[in-house]
């Protein structure tokens, strides 16, 4: 990465390799713990938002609003919903909004009129990869919710994995065996924006066990926690690139 800007549009795009993402995680400021990510150093909103209108402009992000007028479809409809979300305070009143017209949502503590999302096309993904060099072999996606869940991964071996140290990776839940079931799909979507040719999925039910105590990964049989690591750094993190800007 060679420029401050590249830089800053690939950190975008990462953000939503997996998930579509709420700008609202990155104004007025970076949700960096909820991310999970590092900031880019000295990163002023204005420079995520000229970035994200570039990336929409050059194709490589949608932009979605569940907010009624706003326009996502032309360059003067998204940068009135970036100037939006520059505007808003960085901090208000607990329930009370000194944005006009607006005020929070109880539960998530947004405001309301910033419902708005920006995932990746199918080229924005493909881009992202150039850089971030992803090992598609390693990925899983897994959901599930303490009853039930899913693993879906191209690589076999992953979701069987997965299975076999469900209750490791997740304490106190159990796999009901008898429950499993395993499925192909072909010219399959994993994530949103890459296809696969065939992917691989499992569901099945959950038992959960009462008292159960979490385990760090440092508690893990040694075999699980190298394993588990490969899989969770199955691409390279901005930050780990060179040209990445100091503190």
């Amino acid at each position: 990465m060679s420029s401050r800007e590249e830089i800053i549009r690939h950190w975008l795009l990462n953000l939503a390799v997996e998930v579509p993402i709420g700008l609202y995680r990155i104004f007025p400021e970076v949700a960096t713990q909820s991310l999970n990510v590092l900031e880019v150093p000295s990163c002023e909103a204005t420079e995520y938002a000229d970035q994200l209108l570039e990336l929409w402009d050059s194709g490589m992000i949608e932009i979605s609003s569940e907010v009624p007028d706003d326009d996502v479809g032309s360059a003067v409809g998204v940068a009135k919903i970036l100037d939006r979300f520059l505007r808003l305070p960085s901090k208000s009143p607990s329930g009370v909004s000194k944005f006009p017209g607006h005020r929070r949502l109880p539960r998530h503590g947004r405001l309301l009129g910033t419902n708005v999302y920006f995932k990746l096309t199918r080229l924005g993904g493909a881009t992202w990869e150039k850089l971030s060099e992803p090992c598609w072999s390693n990925y899983v996606w897994v959901l599930s919710d303490c009853s039930s869940g899913d693993i879906t991964s191209p690589n076999w071996d992953r979701v069987i994995a997965f299975l076999g140290w469900w209750s490791f990776i997740h304490p106190g839940e159990h796999v009901q065996p008898e429950t499993i079931e395993c499925k192909t799909h072909d010219d399959f979507n994993l994530p949103y924006w890459k296809r696969f040719p065939r992917v691989y999925h499992a569901s099945f039910r959950l038992r959960v066990s009462k008292g159960a105590l979490t385990r760090w990964i440092h508690q893990y049989p040694q075999s699980l926690a190298d394993w588990y690591r490969s899989v969770c750094s199955w691409y390279t993190e901005p930050w780990h690139l060179s040209g990445w800007p100091e503190e």
